[in-house]
């Protein structure tokens, strides 16, 4: 079996999430200059969280702050959170 080297901590899930809900722009900036060093799954799921997350601060700073809008958002990220969370632990069985 080959030996994995163990990721930084700026790499990992937790991280790179918490970052992009925190500073969604920089997490952006973040998430496609690190793009090569994540599997393609996670490349995936970074981006598109990453995407939500700044969309969602588009949306609300220039267009509107509906409830219904916010609420669908959330509940987007959350299911991509847990899209990506849930095969991981299944993994580490």
């Amino acid at each position: 079996m080959e030996h994995q080297k163990p990721r930084e901590w700026y790499l990992k899930g937790t991280f790179v999430f918490l970052f992009c809900v925190i500073f969604s722009v920089i997490g952006l900036i973040f998430v496609l200059m690190n793009r090569k060093k994540w599997t393609e799954r996670e490349r995936v799921t970074y981006l598109l969280f990453s995407l939500l997350t700044v969309s969602l601060e588009v949306i609300t700073t220039f267009i509107t702050r509906d409830f219904l809008i916010v609420s669908t958002h959330y509940i987007l990220c959350l299911a991509i959170v847990l899209m990506h969370v849930m095969p991981m632990k299944n993994m580490a069985r």
